[in-house]
């Protein structure tokens, strides 16, 4: 069935399609009342090299240990910031931010060569979303020193963090709700085609006991027309039904004693090959005809 006959079945079956869209579309109207809508922000974070150069240290002595230089320093703050966003969206960082208050379905993103890091934070309630977004500045801040507090470094000679976004300003969003309206909706609308198009294949298969009378006619028709027999049946002789079988007998043969004709028989509509049976025999104990003689006699006896 394809979508041509489908609407044909609903416009037939409107009474029971419109119903069903009329639940369908009732249900996502009411999903869209029943969801609460979602607070967003943004925060962007970046991440800036160091102000002194580390090479600018004075030279120590030959006897000394030499000091371990910096290697963040060499893969630079796009190495940094790749290295902090696998961090901060680990799983332990996320339980850390729910623990302190926050949500941890929030998004970290890197910009491609740049040390510039940005936050998305999605949530029911505004404080929920100050609180991820602080949190998780927080986090970035922490793993950019702590991935370099190993090295020593001096002040200045270290990559730092600088917000430029604090993610102050929280906007209200119902793109979710709308997202599920449309979801609610199209199923809605698929499982009412459905029924349409069940309800509709019960209603055109016919009852048993229609069935039971379709079977017991479509048997009683075969073999509708055949060869008629007429004699077996005893007609009154002086009925107008013999008299019309009468006119319609061919004229029999010398010597046989028996007419065969084509009649019509039976009701109007039924058409068939009729055997009329004639007049019986002479029997043996009747004494033969006087035989005939030509020319007759006179009456009175004269030849």
């Amino acid at each position: 069935m394809d979508l041509f006959e489908i609407l044909l079945v609903a416009v037939r079956r409107w009474y029971v399609s419109v119903p069903a869209v009329l639940v369908a579309i009732l249900t996502a109207v009411a999903v869209g009342f029943v969801m609460q809508p979602e607070y967003k922000a943004s925060a962007t974070v970046l991440l800036i090299p160091p102000t002194v150069n580390p090479n600018d240290r004075r030279p120590t002595p030959a006897s000394a240990t030499p000091v371990e230089r910096n290697p963040w320093l060499s893969l630079g703050e796009v190495g940094m910031a790749q290295a902090v966003q696998v961090s901060v969206t680990a799983p332990q960082a996320r339980q850390r931010v729910e623990a302190a208050g926050g949500v941890p379905d929030y998004e970290v993103g890197h910009t491609v060569r740049s040390g510039l890091l940005t936050i998305d934070v999605a949530a029911p309630t505004p404080e929920q979303v100050a609180v991820t977004v602080d949190t998780v500045t927080a986090l970035i801040a922490e793993e950019v020193v702590e991935r370099q507090r190993d090295y020593d470094p001096g002040p200045g000679e270290a990559i730092g963090t600088q917000l430029l976004d604090s993610g102050a300003g929280v906007v209200t969003s119902r793109f979710h709700i709308l997202r599920t309206q449309l979801i609610v909706g199209a199923v809605g609308m698929v499982l009412a085609t459905v029924f349409v198009v069940s309800f509709h294949a019960i209603a055109r298969r016919p009852s048993r006991s229609r069935r039971a009378q379709l079977a017991s006619a479509s048997r009683s028709g075969t073999g509708s027309v055949g060869v008629a027999s007429v004699g077996a049946s005893r007609i009154d002789p002086a009925s107008p039904e013999a008299a019309r079988v009468d006119r319609d007998v061919r004229p029999a043969r010398p010597g046989n004693g028996r007419a065969t004709g084509a009649a019509s028989v039976g009701r109007a509509g039924s058409v068939g090959v009729a055997k009329v049976v004639g007049p019986a025999p002479p029997s043996a104990s009747a004494p033969p005809p006087a035989p005939a003689t030509w020319p007759p006699a006179p009456p009175g006896g004269r030849g």
